[in-house]
């Protein structure tokens, strides 16, 4: 597990989610069925920063018996969270036979929407938002409403790719739209999605249930070339 390597530029609460992500995998791995309510595909996407995102993948791969179970935990490369130094370990074709890099290439500043996840927050038009980095003095990345008012301004992520509604009709059901992205000065008020409801609801992972909506501020937003459905936002925290 990630304790036994002195790492201290994580914190505990971070380790510890990584080490049951991990836990779960091992679990996969000698064929335990049934003992896990979730996928670790949408834990490690949900619940992780980038930097703990990348740890728990080097962490996984340096076990052979997993390699065959990349794909199914992690999704297909590229992966926004590795470094490029990190792609000389494997081959992205080893994983998926039709990709050849296993890190972006470009630089972007926010994450693809294939691996975006779920999202940890939700505002009232349903655009979806992570923290994609460890935000400061908050023992997670999804910890939000812990980050006090006088922080200054924190970057998160936001994905304006939404599904309609399960209730619409046939030809419309499972047909992607997008919505706008916010506007610099635009106050949102953000709302855990109903996915990271149930991550702290489950036994796996027994995370703290927050005081939540939380208002941020849109600052500045950034867009990269080639996303066009999600951009970092840079917020700040609004007092309740």
């Amino acid at each position: 597990m990630l304790h036994e390597a002195a790492t201290p530029d994580i914190t505990v609460s971070a380790i510890d989610i990584a080490d049951r992500i991990i836990a779960m995998v091992d679990k996969q791995l000698a064929a335990v069925r049934g003992e896990t309510q979730f996928s670790v595909k949408s834990a490690f996407r949900t619940l992780l920063s980038t930097q703990d995102q990348r740890r728990v993948f080097l962490y996984v791969c340096s076990n052979i018996n997993a390699w065959p179970y990349l794909i199914l935990h992690f999704g297909a490369p590229p992966y926004n969270f590795l470094e490029p130094g990190d792609a000389s370990q494997m081959r992205a074709a080893g994983i998926s036979h039709s990709r050849t890099n296993m890190s972006t290439v470009d630089v972007c500043v926010s994450s693809s929407a294939s691996q975006f996840g779920c999202g940890q927050f939700i505002d009232n038009t349903g655009r979806r938002y992570r923290s994609s980095s460890r935000l400061p003095n908050v023992s997670v990345a999804w910890s939000l409403p812990d980050m006090p008012v006088a922080q200054g301004v924190v970057q998160i992520e936001v994905n304006v790719a939404t599904k309609t509604h399960p209730r619409s009709t046939r030809l419309q059901r499972g047909i992607t739209r997008h919505l706008p992205f916010p506007r610099v000065g635009e106050v949102l008020e953000l709302s855990y999605t109903p996915e990271m409801k149930r991550f702290q609801l489950a036994y796996e992972f027994t995370l703290p249930i927050h005081t939540m909506p939380v208002s941020v501020q849109v600052r500045r937003i950034v867009k990269s070339a080639n996303r066009n459905v999600t951009a970092a936002l840079f917020v700040s925290l609004l007092a309740k």
